[in-house]
């Protein structure tokens, strides 16, 4: 057999810390860029979280959706986790409104999970829809703390954990952040004694969760709540005519602040926020399948700069396209051999502890040299085994 000789250069960048390893990798996960397929992803489908009486007094059984990417397609030990709750006035709506966004966000390698809740409330009585809000509140913690609980399990990073939904989804995810038992308490005295804590409800779990950031798609929480103590970053999306969830800040009581005046408080703070507004825009923008994937491409690079620790904020007025993916490009050799083209791949690049090589490399040597021209690692044939370690090498081309 003809002995090829193929040199490739590759850059290789060593670990300078446990956590940016795991979720701050020199390839494309994370990004605008799916990172797995389709056929990569899975799903563990009415997962129940916990069980609770609705607006009518019946128990009803309390679950979610999970996707995620296959264990045996994803070496992470640990992947960030969103909750992703669906929107519809507290009235309407399944978690099924969530799906797509879940599948793009676990294709770029999260677990992602979209929220099914208690829905329903007198409408003659406007009040009612104070206690529907506490209610999907009071869900939403269950969730988080059954999947704190089972981290292990779906191989969940708990120091990242996010939430993130649109309209009514959006208040809840917003108030988890914000609405303490005591805030709510001043909003509407006595929802405690009537309704249970807001960690007392859906289960008897006493794991805590921390949110690390939060997908705001029009959405809004009482002014009263915030504090700069309990701000986390930001990346929303909203209409500046919406009259439904008013951008800014609704006169009270109780008062409620939109996306633009939360973004100004971030700010203020020094917290990372990202909003995209329409000038023109009314309650829910960017909507649609297209629009969809907008978003979750603008959130995930945003997650992403946290976990860089790099993050940046912003006040962006057009659909400004997400663009933090690689832009270097996988090696791929088309050579000739016997007169038959043959497609050898090398991947990533940037590799980080080991690079892959598609193809049959069985009767190939392969020679790795630095910027220099200096051979850091030769492989004869036959002992390649489609991967090289590559980890001990120096950082650099």
């Amino acid at each position: 057999m003809k002995l090829l000789q193929i040199t490739v250069f590759l850059t290789v960048l060593l670990v300078y810390n446990y956590s940016y390893a795991q979720l701050c990798p020199p390839d494309n996960r994370f990004t605008e860029a799916e990172y797995f397929t389709d056929n990569q992803i899975t799903s563990r489908l009415n997962v129940k979280y916990g069980s609770a009486i609705d607006w009518q007094g019946n128990t009803v059984d309390l679950r979610f959706d999970v996707y995620f990417p296959k264990f045996w397609v994803d070496d992470l030990a640990e992947r960030p986790f969103i909750l992703m709750i669906h929107g519809g006035g507290f009235q309407t709506g399944t978690k099924a409104a969530m799906t797509n966004y879940c599948k793009e966000f676990a294709k770029r390698g999260f677990v992602a999970a979209t929220l099914g809740y208690r829905l329903g409330w007198d409408t003659s009585d406007p009040i009612s829809q104070l206690r529907a809000m506490y209610r999907a509140h009071q869900d939403a913690n269950a969730a988080l703390r059954f999947a704190v609980r089972h981290a292990n399990k779906a191989r969940i990073d708990t120091d990242w954990m996010f939430i993130g939904g649109s309209s009514a989804g959006a208040i809840t995810s917003l108030n988890v952040i914000y609405q303490s038992q005591a805030d709510w308490e001043s909003v509407y005295p006595g929802i405690t004694n009537l309704l249970g804590g807001v960690d007392d409800s859906g289960n008897n779990l006493n794991n805590t969760f921390d949110v690390a950031g939060v997908f705001n798609n029009w959405g809004m929480t009482a002014t009263t709540g915030i504090t700069p103590a309990e701000m986390v970053p930001s990346v929303a999306f909203h209409g500046v005519l919406d009259q439904t969830t008013p951008i800014g800040i609704t006169p009270g009581p109780p008062s409620f602040s939109g996306s633009g005046a939360l973004h100004d408080a971030l700010l203020a703070n020094d917290v990372c926020s990202e909003l995209t507004v329409d000038s023109l825009g009314l309650h829910g923008i960017y909507r649609g399948n297209d629009g969809e994937d907008f978003r979750v491409k603008r959130a995930t690079c945003f997650f992403k700069s946290l976990f860089c620790d790099n993050c940046v904020s912003d006040y962006l007025v057009d659909s400004v396209a997400a663009n933090c993916a690689q832009q270097t490009a996988n090696l791929t050799h088309f050579t000739e051999v016997g007169g038959n083209t043959s497609v050898f791949g090398v991947y990533p690049n940037p590799a980080d502890d080991l690079l892959n090589f598609s193809g049959d490399w069985s009767g190939y040597e392969v020679i790795l040299t630095n910027a220099a021209g200096q051979v850091v690692r030769k492989v004869g044939p036959g002992m390649l085994n489609n991967t090289l370690d590559v980890a001990d090498l120096t950082p650099g081309l």
